[in-house]
């Protein structure tokens, strides 16, 4: 709730605000005669977080594969269900970096199907799936404005990338994912990720065989050895 008596124009910036969430207005006058009653009530609704720019994609490069997400099997971020607005995207690898393939839009109540596109070969950068390439999912938060991770099961089609080939996901589900790099010798960290499983063990259950020891500034360890 903002509440402000010291305007002196006709206008007032607000923010920030969130997305997709309706805000209400009104407004009084005030001068040396006194207050005038409340206006009428007026209200606005934000717009939901498009997609970024590293989800743009090269399209039509001469064959492709569809994916269909079934409404059906409730596809959510990890802590609700999609909603309007939020993006499903497929990814390639080029250059040990994850690029966008295609990607569609959630309609709620809908089912809905992506495009995903193959390479390329007139062109002489990779612009799309190599046959046989693993396909990778994202989830676009509409609301929040963030990327996540994602999990896919499939109903059918492969883990991989066919010409032509249909697939039908049984499961979707976005997470957080955090990476944080580890040069040899001491480092000191942090994440934004709280995990669900957070013991050390879970953890760090990758770098395990390789670590010394962990410890916190409030002196305690993590000692996988002992």
């Amino acid at each position: 709730v903002v509440n402000d008596s010291t305007l002196t124009g006709t206008s007032r910036q607000a923010g920030p605000l969130m997305s997709a969430t309706t805000y209400y207005w009104r407004v009084n006058a005030k001068n040396s005669d006194g207050t005038s009653a409340w206006s009428s009530t007026w209200s606005f609704t934000t717009a939901l977080f498009p997609p970024p720019a590293s989800w743009n994609f090269a399209a039509v490069t001469g064959n492709n594969g569809t994916i269909a997400v079934p409404s059906a099997i409730n596809p959510s971020t990890g802590t609700r269900a999609l909603q309007t607005g939020d993006g499903v995207g497929v990814f390639f690898t080029r250059n040990d970096s994850l690029i966008c393939a295609g990607y569609s839009l959630w309609q709620d109540g809908q089912n809905m199907a992506i495009s995903a596109w193959g390479d390329n070969d007139q062109t002489t950068m990779k612009d799309g799936f190599a046959s046989g390439e693993s396909i990778r999912y994202k989830i676009w938060d509409a609301q929040a404005g963030k990327e996540l991770g994602a999990i896919v099961v499939y109903q059918t089609g492969g883990t991989t990338y066919t010409a032509n080939g249909i697939y039908v996901l049984s499961s979707l589900v976005g997470y957080i994912a955090h990476g944080i790099r580890l040069p040899q010798g001491w480092n000191m960290i942090s994440s934004f990720v709280a995990p669900k499983d957070s013991t050390l063990d879970t953890v760090f259950v990758k770098i395990k065989p390789r670590m010394v020891i962990a410890k916190n500034g409030a002196g305690k360890v993590y000692w996988p050895a002992l």
